[in-house]
């Protein structure tokens, strides 16, 4: 046998096998082919709203802790170093008072208490206490001393 047919044989016998493998399937003619109906085809119904009792209750945060509340008023916090500033919060905001000067930051996305954020500047929150940073300077830790109406 020449070398061309040497290697032409186990082509031969590669392409058979996988032939005889697809082979293995039923056929389905298209006498017997089953027509898909209307239902067939058409896209699943639209995902219906969470019922009351599925839905998870508003007061929990993605962590599944409470979440924060607004609190109306203003809140007066206290940081470690000594340095004293005022909070206000909305439903999706907090106003801070900081040496005299109002800034509003907007809440944004945190797994645990709440977040507030903007040109450099964050305050995070949980409970009573939370910590700001400002601009590269040293995070503070501070605590809420007194609530005004």
């Amino acid at each position: 046998m020449s070398n061309r047919h040497a290697l032409l044989f186990p082509s031969i016998a590669l392409s058979a096998l996988l032939l005889a493998a697809c082979g293995n399937q039923p056929a389905q003619d298209a006498a017997t082919s089953p027509t898909p109906t209307r239902e067939d085809l058409a896209p699943p119904p639209a995902q219906t709203a969470q019922t009351p009792e599925a839905a998870p209750p508003a007061n929990l945060g993605a962590d599944g802790a409470a979440a924060p509340q607004p609190v109306a008023g203003t809140v007066t916090y206290e940081c470690e170093d000594g340095f004293r500033f005022h909070a206000r919060y909305g439903e999706d905001n907090a106003t801070l008072t900081l040496d005299d000067q109002e800034i509003d930051l907007p809440q944004v996305v945190s797994a645990s208490g709440a977040h507030y954020q903007s040109d450099g500047l964050s305050w995070w929150t949980r409970g009573n206490s939370g910590t700001l940073e400002q601009g590269g300077a040293a995070p503070r830790d501070c605590r809420e001393i007194a609530r005004a109406p």
